[in-house]
């Protein structure tokens, strides 16, 4: 009995859209490496290592090298258990081992004899001081970014704590206020900020918004940021500055959230030197910032989600001064100026030698020449205008003017001019384990019904898809023929060309990208059985 099984339509569609995406460095992640050996201080090549995320349960396993070497990467930021096992020594794990961004973390293993059955926990803190690249840079980690102080809770302020950080040089678009800062000298327009890998850079350069950056999630949203000042990695175009690397939370196998409300009030606050030179009451502030955060799993160990929401809400009163005109002049209907003179001291002379007080108004239609290019005006009795003089468009557009608040003629007016400011952020993530977390069998059951062609063909998209060199190994002959047959070659390649195709496929690791490639195999010849396929430098045949 025979039975067809149809192809999701999601799975080509998605696998084409996997292929035509650039691929592109993993600069939020880091990277778990070591190095195995036995009692005498030889390395154990073969050994089976075993990369088990604490919060998610997500797995990678590989086998250490002909020098005992082993190298585990991508990895997501987050704790990490890492176990070795090898038949003749007792197997050892590793566990709370905390991956930051960037970091190589070194865990290496010394192997005891005895049963694989018997386990070994070994504890100790991996070493402060990073050996495996040059790079100059601090990591702050969630703890930090959420004790610490931060007025608007701003995370990029922390930069400024990294050694050879300053903040930015003065400027008048109120970037300084947002985080703006220099790294070792170098201007502030050229670091570079990332969020979860992605470019994170203001094109616009800040005219408008203000900020250096395009997101700013809230500090409880951040697992951690690194800040890389120096020597960082070819992977990290355009800065030449520093790298602000940021990456979200994300969800696990259990559930957690939290909650916040900041508030600043102005009844909390004193009232400013200018407010208490001119008597003015004390301006109203309000400033609240209220969200809340929740991550966890959708399926356990596969699918994970975290979101979160903040609001910001401002409302601000600005003390302002200006000039207005005095009482007596609006009362009047602008015709009576005579504060100009009382409100005065001092006197000018004209050309006549005759004496009048500062702020004395001259009737223009008694110009008068004296010789020599000089004239001379009488002022107006008691420094009033006529209302006839006045045009009547001028006196509405003077009406426009708000009465003064207290007396004089200079800087007569104070007002708390309100401002408002309401900001809604919200920020979600998806983590999505493919088949990873499996064992072996199962996972080629599962790509198999999925797929509906043979499980040879599946095993030979798991090695270049998955990178799973412990389910198929680069020397399996009939995987060999299935790439000659696939790349239409006229020789049967060789493990160093098994190596480098399974290295150029190793971004591509989803479930459709998978299938897409596994149908070029469908001609390959069957292999031998899983258990009794020739090991790695095996004849060929």
């Amino acid at each position: 009995m025979s039975r067809t099984r149809m192809l999701p339509w999601w799975v080509p569609a998605m696998g084409l859209f996997c292929l035509v995406l650039p691929v592109t460095a993993q600069v939020d992640t880091g990277t778990i490496l070591g190095t195995v050996r036995d009692p005498s201080g030889a390395v154990v090549p073969g050994a089976k290592i075993t990369v088990l995320n604490e919060g998610t349960s997500f797995t990678q396993v590989t086998t250490t090298s002909g020098s005992g070497n082993y190298v585990v990467t991508p990895l997501r930021i987050g704790t990490y258990s890492v176990e070795v096992e090898q038949p003749g020594f007792k197997k050892q794990r590793r566990s709370g081992q905390e991956l930051n961004i960037q970091q190589q973390l070194v865990v290496d293993f010394n192997l005891e004899p005895g049963e694989v059955s018997t386990t070994v926990d070994v504890t100790g803190e991996a070493p402060i001081l990073q050996t495996e690249n040059g790079s100059v840079g601090q990591v702050v980690g969630s703890q930090s970014v959420n004790d610490l102080p931060l007025n608007g809770r701003n995370y990029t302020f922390l930069a400024r704590l990294t050694a050879g950080v300053n903040p930015g040089q003065p400027e008048g678009r109120g970037l300084n206020a947002n985080g703006w800062f220099e790294a070792n000298g170098t201007r502030a327009d050229q670091n570079n900020y990332m969020l979860d890998g992605i470019d994170n850079n203001s094109n616009s350069v800040d005219f408008l918004s203000g900020a250096a950056y395009v997101l700013r999630p809230p500090i409880d949203a951040l697992a951690e940021f690194k800040l890389q000042t120096n020597s960082f990695s070819a992977e990290f175009g355009r800065a030449g500055g520093a790298v602000l690397n940021a990456s979200l939370k994300s969800g696990s196998n259990g559930f957690h959230g939290s909650l916040w409300e900041f508030l600043r009030n102005d009844a909390l606050d004193s009232a400013d030197f200018f407010q208490n030179a001119t008597g003015s009451t004390k301006g109203e502030f309000r400033q609240n910032q209220f969200g809340g955060t929740l991550g966890g799993p959708i399926r356990k160990n596969k699918t994970f989600f975290f979101a979160d929401y903040e609001g910001t809400r401002i409302r601000q009163a600005v003390p302002q001064t200006a000039t207005v005109p005095t009482q007596a002049e609006i009362s009047s209907g602008y015709t009576n100026f005579s504060d100009l003179v009382a409100l005065q001291s001092g006197q000018l002379t004209d050309a006549n030698g005759k004496n009048y007080p500062i702020g004395t108004v001259f009737d223009p239609a008694t110009t008068t020449s004296i010789g020599n290019g000089q004239y001379v005006r009488d002022p107006f009795p008691g420094n009033i205008i006529p209302a006839s003089r006045l045009d009547p468009n001028a006196v509405k557009l003077l009406q426009l003017f708000p009465a003064p608040t207290q007396a004089g003629i200079y800087n007569n007016y104070n007002v708390n001019r309100g401002s408002s400011n309401d900001v809604n952020a919200v920020d979600g993530r998806l983590d999505q384990d493919v088949l990873s977390t499996l064992p072996d069998d199962e996972l080629l059951a599962e790509l198999t019904a999925i797929s509906g062609i043979g499980p040879w063909t599946v095993q030979g998209a798991m090695l270049i898809a998955l990178q799973r060199e412990d389910v198929v190994l680069p020397g399996d002959l009939a995987l060999r023929k299935a790439i000659r047959a696939a790349y239409q070659l006229d020789h049967l390649p060789s493990q160093d060309e098994v190596l480098a195709i399974a290295e150029k496929w190793r971004p591509y690791r989803s479930l459709a990208t998978s299938y897409l490639f596994s149908a070029a195999f469908e001609q390959a010849e069957a292999p031998p059985a899983a258990r009794d396929r020739p090991v790695l430098g095996s004849a060929d045949q």
